[in-house]
């Protein structure tokens, strides 16, 4: 087939499936400053969309991305200022204050960072997500505005990716730098990047598969239900990876460790109740496992999924220097956004643009209060899942499914600053502290409703004499019923 046609089918199926997608739920049309704002951060950058060779300089970044993420950014705060929204900014800062904490420090410590004003752009870049997270936050209904987004970005990206691998390898398609061996990324820049966006559509669709379904509509459900399964069936494709060994290990763990839990926790009558309750206990005791028996768990994990037991290179050559260099700073960090991809010593030596773990980047970043600052703002993550979890058991066992696989995946690479599981995290935990609570009010005033008037009543030979001109009836009230009581 030929590429153009190719891409023609390829858009034309993405068509069919958000025209499917529009019954779901109804939500504003701002929703789609967000629903872009994530499509960009799970795929590439604007610039890197319509041009196929690198920025020469990384440190200066792209005028055109810069462009476009100002442009949301703002208007994503013209819609929170408008008089739709209305916003309790008391309530929110103190139902998310360890998040608001998270990145007040994230903008602080570009002060002492080595290129401030890189630092301060990228900084603001990534605090972008907090406006997006609002603007979710007050849609009529957050969660299924939240999950409009993501399933909309799997509609987009997923089969585009599949177009690109085959038909444009020059976007598609990259070579390992270790041993030269092709790996597929779609429409990302990473093979793990695809990994992730693969995961997070798979967990969502398994979540709305359990969904009720209306029993007088047939159609539109089942063909719901069949775009979904295409959209499994693609992310399986993509998780094979081209060749034997260049597929994201550390994606199909987490695609194949969250489906399987949350199958166990959906199917069981009161799954998920009690970890929902005590999940910061689990969470703590999950990372003291894992800490105690870390040559285990990696050696195993590594031979299962045909992989080196050092992690491709990870404990050996590249996670020592990260620590040589964070122990530098290891109180403050080196501050946001001036270590990785400026031509540094640590980047240049290693050749890569991160740490390739999650909380070692943390700590090589911000430091020891950083990572004091990130444990409270997952704690508080692990709270809003078990509030939530009263009011929604369905969204309650995502957000225990979310949580555990985030953990893992920055285990092997960085998710907790602007890339797409990170993104997601700091949305679903602004969505979370609003819906339970708007759950709440709606019970309370369900209860606080005032007993209905007393009704009219008129008798039937009055009704029939209604239409008499100059005729006006006299109405029997009658009183509401009242229980007897017990004697």
């Amino acid at each position: 087939m030929p590429p153009l046609l190719a891409l023609a089918v390829g858009l034309a199926f993405v068509f069919v499936l958000l025209a499917i997608e529009r019954r779901r739920a109804t939500t504003s049309f701002a929703l789609w400053i967000p629903t872009i704002w994530m499509f960009l951060a799970a795929s590439r950058p604007l610039s890197r969309w319509f041009a196929v060779a690198q920025i020469d300089r990384p440190s200066e970044g792209s005028l055109s991305d810069r462009l476009m993420m100002t442009a949301l950014i703002v208007a994503g705060m013209v819609i929170l200022i408008g008089r739709r929204r209305q916003i309790d900014w008391g309530g929110f800062v103190r139902r998310n204050f360890w998040l608001i904490a998270f990145f007040l420090y994230l903008g602080l410590s570009a002060m002492w960072s080595e290129v401030p004003y890189i630092s301060l752009k990228r900084w603001i870049r990534t605090s972008g997500v907090i406006v997006m997270a609002m603007v979710v936050m007050t849609e009529a209904e957050p969660l299924p505005a939240l999950e409009r987004i993501v399933r909309r970005c799997a509609y987009v990206l997923l089969p585009l990716s599949i177009i690109f691998i085959k038909y444009f390898p020059e976007y598609g398609r990259q070579y390992v730098r270790w041993d030269g061996v092709v790996m597929w990324t779609g429409v990302t820049t990473h093979k793990n990047s695809l990994g992730a966006l693969c995961a997070i559509s798979v967990l969502v669709i398994v979540m709305s598969l359990f969904r009720k379904r209306p029993a007088h509509d047939i159609f539109w459900p089942r063909l719901q239900t069949l775009a979904d399964l295409s959209i499994v069936a693609l992310a399986a494709i993509l998780l094979r990876g081209a060749e034997e060994g260049t597929y994201s290990a550390t994606a199909v763990v987490v695609v194949v460790a969250g489906s399987a839990l949350s199958a166990v926790l959906l199917t069981r009558k009161s799954g998920g109740r009690l970890i929902a309750a005590h999940l910061r206990v689990f969470a703590v005791v999950a990372v003291l496992l894992y800490l105690a028996f870390w040559d285990a768990i990696t050696t195993t994990g590594a031979t299962l999924l045909n992989r080196r037991t050092d992690l491709t290179g990870r404990a050996t050559e590249i996670w020592p220097f990260v620590l040589q260099e964070a122990a530098k700073h290891p109180i403050f960090g080196g501050g946001y956004g001036g270590v990785w991809n400026l031509g540094g010593d640590l980047s240049t030596f290693l050749g890569l643009e991160q740490a390739h773990n999650g909380y070692l980047d943390v700590y090589l970043q911000l430091g020891i209060v950083g990572c004091v600052l990130l444990a409270l703002f997952l704690l508080e993550f692990c709270a809003r899942i078990g509030q939530q979890f009263k009011y929604d058991r369905l969204w309650g066992v995502f957000g225990i499914t979310f949580f555990f696989i985030n953990l893992i995946y920055n285990l092997s690479e960085t998710a907790f600053f602007d890339v797409n599981l990170g993104a997601l995290m700091v949305v679903m935990t602004v969505t979370f502290s609003v819906s339970g609570q708007t759950a709440a009010e709606r019970e309370v005033e369900a209860v606080a409703q005032p007993l209905a008037p007393p009704r009219q009543w008129r008798p039937p030979s009055d009704r029939r004499r209604a239409s008499e001109p100059g005729w006006q009836a006299k109405p029997v009230s009658i009183p509401p019923y009242r229980w007897p009581t017990a004697r």
